[in-house]
């Protein structure tokens, strides 16, 4: 680095030595000039890199096309796709490769390559187009082109006040690239840190920069890029022994800084917030006494968050992982929370303390919401419910906030068997035209399902149970409880032809072990599949020796005792339900 840096320096040198000093008047009108020298200066070897990063592309994606064309038989790749390979071409959808299809591409460009960087490594299922790929195996050789970048360009932004947006990103890329590559950790250190300032200048003008820009930068996005670019600096796992060194302090402090800005939410990078989560739980684990009211403002920051992206992004893999985080963390919460209360003291402690400020504070958003989150480990606890009830009665709140807390509500109606109650909190969620999509409606008429089969009530049960399914068709445990109440439901008084609802019943045991055999286990849709397989085939055993007996069915004609003849139901609560006639 040092011989680069005296290349640059020596014309400069050169410079000082030929000619006598000027006058301080002489060396201010001059200034500009020295800016634009360092402007063309750093253009050129900034260029220079460049062009030299677009060689090593072309190289990398003509030899990914060499090996495509040779798989292109077994994969159907279109010929055309790989003549116009670019680094927007998708790994999935345009070129048909899977994790693992990814995996052998990168295997064969290690052969290919004699540049790629082994030591740097790759994870298949972060690679998802060939820009990604490209990313993965640049040559390390491309430091000294950077080196020669860095001197000119910090030359004119450490001249500048209000800087454009491309020379922004230029010292981004530079300094990204040096913090890659540089193998002394003090200087790594400095250059992360000039990084982070770099950011926080973009920041304090992004504003000026703005105005005079036909494109808006949110100033929520430059703190949230900030905030990923130092998570990917420090890529270890963040454990309860390391989660209080400086990096995970400061990266915490950076991801709250960005979830701070007022505008520009529905932009923040998910990942940021997910890393939140992640150190506030190893914080709460190192003392549980100390992190614990943190922890649960922590958590009511993400869910408002992940639940902000998922009405904006359109990616079908980005809302896969927010999903996939999302009910990971809240099953987590659930978890911590009830071992927050437990270790913190009873919930009557808590209890009296907020029960004497809840009559002057029961409108207060505030004071509604410490309660709720300090005591969502309390289900039990009277002033829990009344924060609860009282919540959805504000109207100067974020409406997602009321959807929020009255899906706590109807869990506590539910817990305490006032069921009335949980249905008016479940038809007002079936009723909303927005934030509540199919699979969380599908599980609210299980619940309402769940309630009538409760009271006796088997036919509007199943009618519940039926549109659950409806709506969520693999909703296993809605399967399996209709296949119950189709059991205990008559549609005729006669015995042989009443014995066809069996096959009925049988029929959706089988679609609800389906279902549960497919995704139990699975964090977005394990919880509505998690009925005993075990209970299951022992229902299923138990209703066929009660399907219909061919001998006797011979005698109601063919339209009953036919095999593999479709069987549709003229009435009663499971009209129109069509089931295949067998015998068992």
């Amino acid at each position: 680095m040092n011989r680069f840096k005296f290349l640059l320096l020596s014309p400069i040198v050169f410079l000082c030595l030929c000619f006598p000093m000027k006058s301080t008047a002489q060396t201010a009108m001059e200034a500009a000039d020295s800016i634009v020298y360092n402007t063309a200066i750093y253009s050129e070897l900034y260029n220079a890199y460049k062009i030299h990063a677009n060689d090593i592309s072309q190289e990398v994606i003509e030899a990914i096309a060499k090996i495509l064309l040779v798989w292109s038989g077994n994969l159907h790749i279109n010929t055309k796709v790989i003549e116009d390979l670019n680094p927007n071409t998708r790994l999935d959808s345009d070129l048909n490769l899977d994790s693992l299809g990814v995996v052998d591409l990168m295997e064969q460009l290690e052969e290919e390559l004699p540049f790629y960087n082994k030591e740097k490594g790759y994870v298949a299922t972060s690679l998802r187009i060939i820009g990604d790929v490209v990313d993965v195996v640049k040559p390390s050789s491309d430091s000294t082109m950077l080196v020669m970048a860095y001197y000119p360009w910090k030359a004119v932004f450490d001249t500048h006040s209000v800087h454009r947006v491309g020379l922004y990103n230029d010292g981004i890329g530079i300094l990204k690239g040096l913090i890659e590559y540089t193998n002394d950790s003090i200087q790594r250190e400095v250059y992360i840190n000039e990084l982070m300032e770099l950011y926080d200048v973009w920041y304090e003008y992004a504003d000026t920069i703005n105005a005079g820009m036909n494109e808006h930068y949110s100033k929520a996005v430059i703190k949230s890029e900030k905030a990923k670019d130092y998570i990917e600096m420090y890529p270890d796992e963040i454990t309860e022994q390391n989660v209080m060194q400086y990096q995970y302090v400061k990266m915490y402090d950076y991801i709250m800084d960005a979830l701070n800005e007022p505008e520009g939410q529905e932009e923040i990078y998910y990942l940021n917030v997910d890393k939140l989560m992640r150190i506030s739980i190893q914080r709460l684990k190192r003392n549980w006494k100390e992190y614990q009211e943190q922890y649960v403002a922590d958590f009511e920051t993400f869910d408002v968050r992940m639940q902000l992206l998922l009405e904006h992004v359109t990616n079908p893999a980005a809302i896969g992982n927010i999903n996939y985080l999302h009910a990971g963390h809240t099953d987590a919460f659930d978890q911590n929370s009830t071992n927050i209360t437990a270790s913190t003291g009873d919930c009557g402690a808590m209890e009296e303390a907020f029960a004497t400020q809840m009559w002057d504070k029961a409108m207060d958003e505030k004071f509604l919401s410490r309660v709720i989150r300090s005591m969502r480990g309390c289900p039990d606890s009277e002033v829990y419910l009344e924060a609860l009830e009282n919540y959805t009665y504000l109207t100067n709140v974020d409406p997602e906030d009321i959807v929020a807390k009255r899906r706590l509500l109807v869990n506590v109606y539910l817990k305490r068997e006032r069921y009335d109650e949980a249905i008016e909190q479940i038809r007002f969620m079936l009723g909303l035209k927005e934030g509540v999509d199919n699979i969380e409606k599908a599980n609210y008429y299980y619940l309402w399902g769940n309630i009538m089969e409760r009271q006796g009530n088997n036919q509007t049960a199943a009618f519940r149970y039926k549109s659950a399914v409806n709506l969520n068709p693999n909703f296993g445990n809605a399967y399996y409880r209709l296949a119950i109440m189709y059991s205990k439901n008559k549609f005729t008084n006669d015995q042989l032809k009443d014995s066809y609802r069996y096959l009925l019943c049988v029929d959706k045991l089988e679609r609800a072990k389906e279902c549960i055999q497919q995704h139990a286990g699975s964090a977005t849709m394990g919880k509505y599949n998690n009925a005993s397989l075990n209970d299951i085939n022992q229902y299923i055993a138990s209703f066929k020796s009660m399907c219909p007996d061919q001998t006797e069915a011979f005698m109601l004609g063919a339209d009953y005792s036919t095999p593999g003849k479709k069987y549709t139901f003229p009435g009663g609560v499971m009209k129109g339900e069509t089931t295949t006639i067998r015998f068992y």
